[in-house]
């Protein structure tokens, strides 16, 4: 009985669980395991916001965050460094401004005003729009259970958010 849920996550990432190819499964269960550190890394930061502003823990996170990395990747910086274009190195230099700087910045300016579970909330319609803007920018394929999926997730977001601040 406690193997089903993990037999239904194996057939819901790839369809087939005997011709499971181990590279997808490999990348979903990353991002399932994200999960999990996401929100290790929510209730814990919740104690931290209670305690100190968003912009200095932001720019905190981002720097432990960058050396760790930097540390990890040290190796191989160089050869990536020169194989970099002009387009490349300013996707790049957005990707570290905008979504990681600025994202985790009003994540933690929220988290700081709001109760974890309805920061949490969030989470789910990001999910709808990086399918819309992978859609748009990268010609990925929004099928129309997909836009199933994102009234079902902005309808229990309103009902779980809605209802707490309503009451």
């Amino acid at each position: 009985v406690w193997c089903w849920p993990w037999v239904a996550f194996c057939c819901s990432c790839h369809g087939d669980i005997w011709r499971a190819s181990m590279i997808r499964n490999y990348g979903d269960l990353l991002c399932f395991f994200s999960v999990f550190t996401w929100s290790i890394y929510n209730v814990t930061n919740k104690y931290t916001l209670s305690r100190h502003d968003p912009l200095p823990v932001s720019a905190l996170q981002m720097a432990m965050g960058f050396f760790f990395f930097l540390g990890l990747g040290a190796v191989r910086i160089p050869q990536e460094v020169v194989a970099l274009d002009t387009r490349e190195w300013l996707i790049a230099v957005a990707i570290g401004l905008v979504p990681s700087g600025l994202a985790y910045h009003w994540w933690n300016a929220g988290l700081k005003r709001l109760p974890a579970l309805d920061t949490n909330m969030f989470l789910f319609p990001e999910a709808i729009f990086a399918s819309l803007a992978g859609h748009w920018v990268l010609g990925e394929v929004f099928t129309p259970p997909m836009v199933l999926y994102a009234a079902v997730i902005f309808s229990g977001v309103y009902i779980a958010v809605g209802k707490r601040m309503a009451g």
